[in-house]
Formats: C-alpha cells, structure tokens, sequence
C-alpha cells in the first residue's frame, strides 16, 4: 500500500525516475481496488459508472508513474503511447474500414503491447541517467 499511496503523492509529475517495484505494486494495487469498486459497484447497481469514476481518478497518477518507470529505464515517456496501440488500432480499423487489415492491425498491436510490457519490467539503468538518480539509491 505504501508503493500506491506514494504513486497518487506523485500525481502529475512526470520528471525523474520510478523503479519497477514502485510501477508493478501501484498497478497491483490498482487491480485489486478496481475489483473491489466493481464487485461494490455491481451489489448498488452502478458497477460502470463506479470504476469509470475510479479509472478517471487514478489516470494522471498511473500516467505519470509509467513515464517515470520508462525514464528509469533510459527511454523516453512517449513510450507509454506503445500501450495504447490496440485502442489505436481500433479506432483506425473501424475509421478507415480497413476490415481486411484487421489480422495485421491486430499482429502489429500486440506487438507494441508485448514490447511496453517488457520496457516495464526492464532493471533500471543503475548510475544516474538524463533523467535523474537512481530511485533506488535514494529509497535505501
């Protein structure tokens, strides 16, 4: 809980580094409330409008946080943009009626998916980079 409490402290601010630990017990934490909002959600009868509410709420702190992590390892924040590519994908499919490039669309996506998630669990770059120290140094 101290990771994700820490991450919503950090809300909007997008300078410096993030370790991985940091990044993957936010993003658990963030599950386990969005299960919890959603089976609260679901017993009043406003499961969608709820974890809309919540999603809404946690986006600038889980954003931030992701371009963090990916500054820790020496990338750039628009690489979190490889995390949207099947939203991107779909909405280019269905824009352009490209119903025969759906196989392709989709292959290339899940790439860019599979490719962010292992920049999210990439070792930092362990010496001070252009984007500041070592988060870990400084948590010890």
């Amino acid at each position: 809980m101290k990771w994700y409490l820490h991450g919503l402290r950090q809300s909007g601010d997008f300078a410096g580094r993030a370790r991985r630990k940091e990044f993957w017990m936010f993003l658990m934490f963030n599950i386990i409330i969005t299960f919890l909002i959603s089976i609260i959600g679901s017993i009043i009868g406003y499961m969608g409008v709820l974890v809309f509410l919540y999603n809404v709420a946690v986006l600038i702190p889980f954003l931030s946080l992701t371009v963090r992590r990916l500054h820790d390892t020496g990338r750039s924040g628009w690489c979190w943009l490889l995390s949207i590519c099947p939203y991107i994908a779909a909405i280019v499919s269905v824009l352009f009626g490209l119903a025969g490039w759906s196989l392709p669309i989709i292959v290339i996506s899940l790439i860019g998916v599979i490719v962010f998630f292992f920049f999210m669990a990439e070792n930092g770059i362990s010496e001070q980079n252009q984007y500041g120290d070592n988060p870990k140094l400084s948590d010890a």
